[in-house]
């Protein structure tokens, strides 16, 4: 380059420094005309096309110039790379994709095209296929940690964080102090489940870049799933400070608000993430389960499918198996939805998460012994205080230890004096809190556990993708949900045959197994108390109650209810559970019923706990359709309160059913809405029969099957031996 030459080149960098690009583009145009072959005025060349924003000029240039190139070849490649960058910057995931196919297409062996190819599949949400191009990518460069850690993403985008983990080891090893390894590291182990390692991680990227609004967010959110609720608050806090804009913070926050009782401002911070981040499918699903806690199922269904929908469009698939049980969990509390959408939802959730999680045969070394001490597991996430515990103590503490060897999967995330006694009875107890579902698998296969017992269906934590791996070689559902899963890696749906009699097998997935009785035995609170005298006694009015989740009080049940205080004059209206802390949720639900003529002054909504002494202010129990009660149901009984249940859909339909019919009591059953309604006038001008009632109701229900502990049982080991004969049979052929 002459000296005129070299004189204009410095005037174009101080132009471009001064951020004159227009004069400093025709100042070089000129250069160029006299020299085209010169790389280092076709670098600038391109430069000021990308900060003009030329992305289609800045790319013809670098292409034309590749194609040419006999020397300087990977100068023009590098520039290549700079055209792709700042095509992902600016979010032309299109341009990107073009170019990097080109580029791939142009020299199969450049891994960054093969690289950028897959970035810009990932933002088109071609998850799969944005994983093939990356697996390119580290076939041709295996020690590149950039490429490491989208592939990482790319396994968490496709739902598949355990498949990632094997990457993420070697991108620690290979980039140990690379703050968005760990962090992608650790978002690996923390959608695979394991919470605690991805705590260390997320810490361990903090030190290198503690002001990292991003990291923050996501060790707040492992620290909810841990339920350290003050640790990730103070996570979001600080991060909210560094970046406001960062979508899913205030949808955690709202996480955590709902459960202190503050669901109004729970909903406003949902609804403010909405406002900035519509097409998020976190917020959305978080926007959805705030929904649900208020009763307003309409608008919670509405806030999940809306989360689906937006899903397939987003960087990520992983919350879509979470967001389609929370979506069955409303389901089955709607009055209106007809139970083949829910079969059909439930088996569209088995063939989308669950067939292909055994990547491999599963081969189990237990050996085949009918006769044999049966390894028994339950898995679960309620091994604390919590209503299935007044079911699983009392199972827990009459097996026979000389049949079966009982282990204990805790999957929850506290601990209180309920564990410490779950730990005490069990042979052995695990807790797979934070731990994932491929190492949770591993461990229950390396236990050589025989039968498998899954307590939570689609409730919240459940833990159903692990037993899509099929970790036992046999298993059952048994106690909470109170439906098909509709997985078919579950074999059996452990229940009574009024519950779940044997005509609707069609529509459960997993094959009925009936028990001799009922489907539980009931073991009361210590502290529950006597029954005391009938309330209207005293009080001169009937009072009606239900202490179940407000989720099932809908707008058929409210139209029942309503009509029967309406006819009883001066009657009340007992509403107790924890989902009525929310002032605004009371009066919500309390309109329901004043807008069908019932005065607000006989409704009486509160939240105890324990709600032993607001069970003695009532006469007559109140259960829920389509889905039934469950607990509160066994603790009226015991209290001496009689209940009208409705025989609605099977079997969450039929849990009052399965109790009263076991307890000898089929007159408190009724088949429509009409005959339930009768059966509760009749029962409230019956002060005699009341009082008998409240007397008798208690040694009746402890001299019936529904609290007979130790028959339950028997029945319950037999339904398990028997289950475990059948895959010794059907394996031995």
């Amino acid at each position: 380059m002459n000296y005129d030459k070299l004189l204009k080149t410095r005037q174009i960098k101080q132009l471009h420094a001064a951020g004159s690009f227009d004069d400093a583009s025709k100042l070089l145009e000129k250069l160029v005309k006299g020299d085209p072959k010169n790389a280092e005025l076709r670098i600038w060349q391109c430069r000021l096309l990308l900060e003009t924003g030329k992305l289609d000029d800045a790319l013809q240039l670098v292409h034309t110039q590749l194609i040419k190139a006999t020397t300087n070849k990977q100068l023009y490649i590098d520039l290549f790379f700079d055209v792709l960058r700042a095509g992902y910057e600016a979010r032309a995931f299109d341009f990107v994709f073009a170019a990097a196919s080109w580029l791939a297409e142009f020299q199969d062996s450049i891994a960054m095209a093969w690289n950028f190819r897959g970035l810009a599949q990932l933002a088109r949400g071609e998850f799969a296929d944005a994983l093939l191009s990356l697996q390119k990518a580290l076939e041709r460069d295996r020690n590149n940690p950039h490429i490491l850690v989208n592939l990482i993403n790319a396994f968490i985008s496709n739902g598949f964080p355990d498949e990632a983990l094997p990457y993420a080891e070697q991108g620690l090893k290979l980039a140990p102090n690379m703050p968005v390894m760990i962090n992608n590291v650790a978002n690996a182990y923390k959608y695979a489940g394991e919470i605690n390692l991805s705590v260390e991680l997320y810490l361990r990227a903090l030190e290198l870049e503690p002001d990292n609004a991003e990291i923050l967010a996501n060790l707040g959110s492992a620290y909810t799933a841990l339920d350290k609720k003050q640790l990730a608050l103070d996570c979001f806090s600080r991060a909210l400070q560094l970046r406001p804009d960062l979508t899913t913070i205030k949808s955690n926050v709202a996480f955590i608000l709902v459960e202190d009782g503050r669901l109004d401002e729970a909903l406003a911070f949902c609804e403010e993430d909405l406002q900035v981040h519509p097409e998020s499918p976190h917020v959305w699903f978080s926007y959805g389960y705030l929904l649900m806690k208020a009763n307003r199922l309409n608008a919670a269904i509405d806030a999940f499918v809306k989360a689906v929908s937006v899903s397939q469009h987003a960087r990520s698939t992983l919350l879509l198996p979470g967001i389609y049980s929370q979506l069955l969990f409303c389901m089955i509390s709607h009055p209106d939805i007809p139970l083949s959408e829910i079969v059909t939802l439930s088996r569209e959730f088995n063939e989308k998460f669950c067939l292909n999680r055994i990547v491999e045969p599963v081969h189990f070394p237990n050996q085949r012994n009918p006769e044999k001490r049966i390894k028994l597991g339950f898995v679960g996430n309620s091994f604390v205080q919590h209503s299935c515990s007044r079911f699983v103590r009392p199972l827990i503490a009459n097996l026979d230890r000389e049949k079966v060897e009982v282990y204990i999967y805790a999957t929850q995330g506290k601990e209180d004096d309920y564990t410490e006694w779950y730990k005490d009875k069990a042979d052995h107890f695990r807790n797979c809190s934070g731990i994932g579902d491929r190492q949770m698998s591993m461990r229950i296969r390396e236990d050589e556990i025989d039968v498998l017992c899954e307590l939570d269906g689609h409730c919240y934590g459940n833990r159903l993708m692990m037993f899509a791996k099929k970790p036992a070689p046999v298993s059952f559902h048994w106690l909470d949900y109170g439906t098909s899963t509709g997985l078919t890696a579950i074999d059996y749906y452990l229940s009574d045959k009024f519950t779940a009699p044997s005509e609707i097998q069609p529509v459960i997935s997993e094959k009925i197994w009936h028990l001799e009785g009922h489907s539980t035995a009931f073991e009361p609170a210590q502290e529950m108390g006597e029954p005391n005298e009938l309330p209207y006694l005293t009080n001169g009015y009937i009072t009606f109650g239900s202490l179940t989740r407000s989720i099932r009080i809908n707008h058929r049940v409210v139209k029942v209810w309503s009509a029967v205080l309406n006819a009883i004059p001066n009657s009340r209206l007992v509403l107790n559970s924890g989902d009525l802390i929310d002032p605004k949720t009371r009066e919500e639900m309390a309109s329901r019923f004043t807008d069908l003529g019932v005065e607000r002054e006989r409704l009486l909504f509160g939240f105890d706990s324990p709600p032993w002494d607001v069970l003695r202010s009532i006469d007559i129990g109140l259960d829920c359709f389509p889905q039934n009660s469950g607990t509160t149901l066994m603790e009226m009984l015991y209290m001496g309160i009689p209940f009208i249940t409705l025989a609605d859909r099977p079997p969450v339909g039929r849990i009052g059913t399965g109790i009263l019919a076991n307890l000898g009591c089929p007159d408190w059953i009724a088949n429509t809405e009409e005959e339930y309604a009768q059966k509760l006038v009749i029962l409230a001008h019956d002060i005699e029969g009341l009082q008998h009632i409240r007397k008798n109701l208690r040694g009746m229900m402890q001299n019936s099957v529904i609290m007979d502990v130790k028959f339950f049982a028997r029945s319950f080991e037999h339904a398990v031996r028997g289950m475990w004969q059948v895959y010794c049979q059907e394996t031995g052929k």
